[in-house]
């Protein structure tokens, strides 16, 4: 029997605010306790998707420096 679990949230941000990653990685706190494996974040800058995944819990994977270089308005993380 199957027992994974996941857990998917998606920004948008009208005002075209490029701190949509910051905010995928607050909600993906909330959703952490939907998998504990591995994490990610993509994003869109209105030209190319970036982004960053890894194994681990999301204190773990993203922290500042990372998120800062994660620049768009839109985008989706898991865990």
């Amino acid at each position: 029997m199957i027992r994974e679990k996941c857990g998917v949230i998606g920004i948008y941000h009208l005002d075209s605010s490029p701190n949509a990653a910051a905010s995928l990685c607050q909600g993906l706190y909330a959703l952490q306790h939907r998998g504990q494996e591995s994490c990610g974040i993509y994003i869109h800058n209105g030209n190319a998707i970036t982004g960053h995944k890894d194994m681990g819990m999301i204190q773990d994977v993203f922290h500042h420096e990372l998120l800062s270089k994660l620049n768009g308005h839109l985008g989706i993380g898991h865990v």
